[in-house]
This record gives structure tokens, sequence and C-alpha cells, in this order.
């Protein structure tokens, strides 16, 4: 899940659950044109996580955060005002 969104120019938490252990998981997050505007390596062993992301570098629009792990992605919008 991604909190808060919209987001008016708070940090941006997103919680995210591995079922269990990854061989690696990254988060990205691409402006809509495709554009990858941030990525980072996240916690790949079993269990709930919390991942803070400033949005100072993110421009008013819609972005799309992506989690991608084992080949997958699961993905979830994001409004920036």
């Amino acid at each position: 899940s991604v909190y808060p969104n919209p987001s008016n120019g708070n940090d941006i938490n997103i919680i995210y659950n591995l079922e269990k252990f990854v061989s690696s998981s990254t988060l990205s997050i691409y402006d809509l044109s495709g554009k990858k505007i941030h990525s980072e390596n996240l916690n790949n062993t079993q269990g709930f996580y919390q991942q803070i992301i400033s949005n100072q570098n993110l421009s008013a629009g819609m972005y799309i955060v992506a989690i991608e792990f084992n080949g997958k992605a699961v993905q979830q919008k994001l409004v920036i005002r």
C-alpha cells in the first residue's frame, strides 16, 4: 500500500509484505512516460516492511510505484499534488 495518496509534499510510506524469501526485490517509481524516477533495493526476507520515500524530487503529477520480485511486479498509482 502507498500513503498518503494523493500526497501534498509529505514523505511517501510504502508498506509491503513478502510471504517468503525472494532472491531480490526492488522498489521503483516511474512517471507516466515509463521513465524510472527512483529505484532502490528492498529487504528480501519474509515479513512486513515499511519504506519511506521523500517526494521532494517529484513534481506534481501521477506516478507508478512498482515493487518487483522474482520476475513479478506489483504496481500502484501515486498522485503528487
